[in-house]
C-alpha cells in the first residue's frame, strides 16, 4: 500500500488489516518498488500523485518485471478520464478516486486477489497439461469427432506431414499433440 498522504495510508491499511490482509505500507514510489521486489506481494494499491516516482511509473516498473497478473489498484484524487486511462495504460487493473469509500476499496482488493488466484490456477493447469508429454486424452462423442480421431490414429502411424486447420479454440493443438 503506497500513499504519500499518511491519513489515507493509515485508513486504507486499517480497512485491509481488519479484513485479514497482511499490509506493507510506504509513502513513496522508490521505496514501494524496492519493497515490491523484496516481498513479492499478491496485490499493490498505489497513490498516483507522489513526489519522485509517481504511481504510474511504479506500475510500469512492476509490469516490466514480467508479472502481468499482479493486481495494481490506483487510488487518486485525479478524476479526469485522461488520468484514469493513463493509469490503466501504465498497468493498473482498477482506478479508484479519492475521497474513496471503504467498500469500493475492499471490493477492488477482493476482485484483484480473486483474479490473481485464478491466474495462478491457470498457470498450474497449463504446467500440468504440458508436463503430460502429449498424453492428453481426447474424448470423441460426436460422429464428426470420431472420424477426426480415426484420422489422427491413422496419421500417427506414418511419417507423413500433416496440416491442421481450424478456427481459434477448436483444439488444433490437442490434435497435434495426439498425433
Amino acid at each position: 500500500l503506497v500513499d504519500d498522504t499518511s491519513t489515507d495510508l493509515m485508513v486504507v491499511a486499517t480497512y485491509l488489516r481488519k479484513m485479514g490482509h497482511k499490509v506493507i505500507t510506504c509513502e513513496n514510489g522508490e521505496q514501494a518498488f524496492k519493497l515490491f521486489k523484496r516481498h513479492q506481494p499478491d496485490l499493490v494499491v498505489l497513490d498516483v500523485i507522489m513526489p519522485g516516482m509517481d504511481g504510474h511509473e511504479v506500475a510500469r516498473k512492476i509490469r516490466s518485471l514480467g508479472d502481468e497478473w499482479i493486481p495494481i489498484i490506483f487510488l487518486s484524487a485525479k478524476t479526469r478520464a485522461e488520468d484514469i486511462v493513463a493509469g490503466i495504460e501504465a498497468g493498473g487493473d482498477d482506478y479508484l478516486t479519492k475521497p474513496f469509500e471503504a467498500d469500493r476499496v475492499l471490493n477492488a482488493v477482493r476482485l484483484g486477489l480473486e483474479r490473481r488466484q485464478l491466474a495462478r490456477e491457470v498457470q498450474a493447469l497449463r504446467a500440468r497439461m504440458y508436463a503430460s508429454n502429449g498424453d492428453t486424452q481426447l474424448i470423441a462423442v460426436s460422429p464428426s469427432m470420431q472420424r477426426i480421431m480415426a484420422l489422427v490414429h491413422a496419421v500417427a502411424e506414418t511419417d507423413a506431414s500433416v496440416l491442421i486447420e481450424g478456427e481459434s479454440g477448436t483444439g488444433k493443438e490437442l490434435i497435434a499433440r495426439s498425433i
